[in-house]
């Protein structure tokens, strides 16, 4: 992600209270045009937590969690996440041109030869 791109993006942190449980949402925060997010601090006792980018979701981060028995609030790692995307191998998704920027097209009808 560029620093001049002013794309937010949101991050998601999902926990589970145990194994057999499905991934519940427990915080959130967005990003600001460099990348660098903030978010609550998540309460709760979990086994696995998880960390997911709205620019690529199938691609979690896998958090630390804290399994002492002294731990009774804050299980998951509250210390600095970094989710690091990847470009695709293919290089940079380039999008369908429509041709509604050439300079040279003419108004009118879109079956009509210019």
């Amino acid at each position: 992600m560029a620093k001049n791109c002013t794309l937010k993006a949101s991050v998601i942190v999902q926990a589970k209270p145990a194994a057999d449980s499905p991934w519940k949402t427990v915080s959130t925060g967005d990003s600001d045009k460099a990348g660098n997010f903030t978010m609550p601090c998540p309460f709760g006792k979990y086994v696995a937590a998880q960390a997911i980018c709205s620019l690529d979701p199938s691609k979690p981060t896998a958090l630390w969690i804290a399994n002492s028995e002294s731990v009774t609030e804050e299980s998951v790692a509250n210390d600095f996440i970094f989710v690091l995307l990847q470009s695709s191998p293919e290089g940079p998704v380039k999008m369908k041109d429509c041709g509604c920027a050439a300079p040279s097209r003419q108004a009118g009808c879109p079956h009509k030869p210019t």
